[in-house]
């Protein structure tokens, strides 16, 4: 079956800089993106540096919260991009070693050019953003 990929930033994207917190609302629109167009989510956040550090996946930890926040919304992280890796350089060596069919890169910073929906991080992750990257992923 072919792979149609979502690398997913956090910072911008799920929240804002006005509110740093996961916003349920960014996680929705995420989760029907992933419903409608049957992607899969790669976390390219610099978020991946400590995702599955054993010190932070704690009952208590902010990760581990985040991460059931994820599954109560229906949004699966799939894979993590390598970590201590510039972004950049991380995607293309995943779109090389994986040839995802088609993909796009959730970001509110230019980190790689093609397929980029950036955000704007006062927004976050909006309606127009959602439907921009579903024509991509079509």
């Amino acid at each position: 079956m072919p792979v149609k990929i979502i690398f997913l930033d956090i910072d911008g994207v799920l929240n804002t800089n006005s509110d740093r917190n996961i916003s349920d609302e960014k996680l929705i629109l995420l989760s029907e993106l992933v419903s409608k167009t049957g992607a899969e989510i790669v976390l390219s956040s610099s978020w991946r540096n400590w995702w599955n550090h054993p010190k932070l996946n704690t009952t208590d930890s902010f990760i581990t919260k985040w991460k059931l926040q994820f599954s109560n919304n229906y949004v699966v992280i799939n894979k993590i991009l390598e970590p201590e890796m510039p972004k950049t350089t991380a995607i293309e060596k995943y779109l090389t070693e994986y040839k995802p069919e088609k993909y796009v890169v959730l970001d509110d910073q230019v980190v790689f050019g093609t397929n980029l929906i950036q955000t704007n991080s006062d927004f976050g992750l909006t309606k127009d953003d959602c439907e921009k990257a579903a024509q991509l992923l079509k």
